[in-house]
């Protein structure tokens, strides 16, 4: 805020483009205090109303113990297999991304359970803290309740709250099936085990003693598409989760835990009210200097007209900006300065705020300053950078989707042509981490890993426009994979012999 405010004020003496008439600190103070566009404009009034419903909604969630829940589902889902509390860790941040919208919540609620687990089955510490991390992030893009800067977003472009979530289901899903197949192949390579079945909670068990606290989720979706309010749908879902949680003694609310959970969520909303007043100011700011208007045309120019050049600078920018600033912020501050440039280059609006929401999430996995690997890293005992630069190789899908979303059809409302993009991103997903970890069923060959990586490149290839020029791709991809296992099978048994 400090720097925005001095440009604001120091506007004839900046160089170049930036270079503004400026104004004095009355103006500027009347602006940001008075005006409809200014502190208290529409970033807070989504603060004082949707965003704190569903703010208490993930804390009386968790306050029933909604969270331990989820947790023992994962783990009587998973805790057996191949790198089992890893992908414990994915599941329950994915469940966990439905509650809190805190990728940094979630390392602290999933993380101190998963973490120690993964360690104790073989991981090294930076890697079990690098799948806490970015399966946390993940929790962020899931929905129903994908925090404070969905409800942004939806302010942003128009769009119903329901219909962003429905176009962020099935990128969720990709995001956490590359996080899968990734430490699928990382267990398989370092020959990893999961935990055994005895020690394990049993599914049936656990949806039977807490299967009820699915209840408010389902409630809150239903009263979406039935087309109430995102207000009153989350405010109706904090009554239904306070009683349901009577259903069973485990997830009981208290007197006490009533008000610590009260108390809670004020706390919560105080924290991001702040935030969203910085976010306010900033946006004022740019408003009052036209500085919205300058950066649009500076990513216009350096881009020379080429989506995938903006779309490189918006990310950049994310990145650069986000070390500094919560994701909240740093959405409103690159969607003010870089939506307008992308939607001059043809994209929809929708699609624009959706690529820099996903791009805005990159700065806290990502070094030098990246918060949320920086808690996993902790819980961990875990060198911060190491487990930092361990998070930018998993989570892949965090780069790629956007390019998706800009030049293929995951936002289109052709069902096939999503379902297309769907399934060919998935082989990527699968492909790809065998290709950059060098190990399938044995350690790979330099020819059988560039094949699989060649198929990779086929399947991204094959997202990037329509279903009818994509197929082609997509058949050579799938070719290339089945090549490359056959080159696998026949070094294997070339070995054997």
């Amino acid at each position: 805020n400090v720097v925005f405010i001095t440009y604001a004020l120091t506007g004839p003496y900046w160089p170049g483009v930036f270079r503004h008439q400026g104004t004095s600190v009355d103006s500027l103070v009347e602006s940001i205090y008075l005006l409809p566009g200014g502190l208290f404009n529409f970033i807070l009034g989504l603060m004082a109303t949707f965003i704190f419903v569903f703010l208490a909604l993930g804390v009386f969630m968790r306050a029933s113990r909604s969270d331990r829940i989820f947790t023992d589902l994962a783990f009587a889902a998973a805790g057996h297999r191949r790198g089992g509390p890893a992908k414990v860790a994915i599941i329950g941040s994915a469940f966990m991304g439905m509650l809190s919208g805190s990728s940094i919540g979630n390392v602290m609620t999933t993380g101190s359970l998963t973490i120690p687990m993964m360690k104790r089955v073989g991981f090294k510490p930076h890697v079990a803290a690098a799948i806490e991390a970015t399966a946390s992030v993940g929790g962020v893009l899931t929905p129903p309740i994908m925090g404070a800067t969905i409800f942004i977003l939806a302010e942003f472009t128009g769009r119903p709250l329901v219909e962003i979530l429905a176009y962020s289901a099935l990128p969720a899903v990709l995001y956490y099936v590359s996080l899968y197949f990734y430490v699928d192949i990382k267990a398989r390579k370092d020959g990893l085990s999961g935990l055994p079945k005895d020690e394990l909670p049993r599914f049936a068990a656990v949806i039977k003693e807490g299967g009820h606290v699915f209840i408010p989720i389902a409630v809150l979706i239903g009263f979406l598409l039935y087309g109430y309010t995102p207000f009153w749908a989350g405010a109706s879902c904090v009554l239904v989760t306070i009683l349901v949680s009577y259903l069973r003694r485990g997830t009981r609310l208290s007197l006490h835990r009533l008000i610590v959970a009260a108390e809670g969520a004020t706390r919560v909303a105080i924290t991001l009210s702040a935030l969203a007043a910085s976010a306010a100011i900033i946006y004022a700011v740019m408003t009052i200097t036209g500085l919205l208007v300058k950066v649009s045309s500076i990513i216009l120019d350096f881009s020379g007209g080429s989506l995938f050049i903006a779309l490189v600078l918006i990310g950049l920018m994310s990145y650069v900006l986000g070390m500094s600033l919560p994701v909240p912020a740093a959405y409103v501050l690159i969607a003010a300065l870089g939506a307008p440039a992308l939607v001059e280059l043809g994209l929809p609006l929708f699609t624009a705020h959706l690529v820099i929401f996903w791009f805005s999430q990159d700065s806290t996995i990502t070094p030098p300053i990246c918060m949320t690997a920086f808690a996993a890293a902790r819980v961990a005992g875990a060198p911060p950078m190491k487990t930092g630069f361990q998070s930018v190789l998993m989570a892949k899908a965090l780069y790629v989707v956007p390019f998706v979303f800009a030049f293929g059809s995951l936002l289109s409302p052709d069902i096939p042509e999503i379902l297309f993009d769907f399934v060919v991103l998935c082989g990527l997903f699968v492909v790809m981490p065998i290709a950059v970890e060098g190990f399938w069923a044995r350690p790979l060959t330099l020819a059988s890993r560039l094949v699989f990586a060649a198929a990779g490149v086929f399947f991204l290839w094959s997202a990037m426009g329509d279903m009818a020029d994509g197929w082609p791709f997509a058949v050579a991809g799938l070719l290339c994979a089945l090549l490359a296992s056959t080159l696998v099978r026949r070094d294997k048994q070339a070995g054997t012999a």
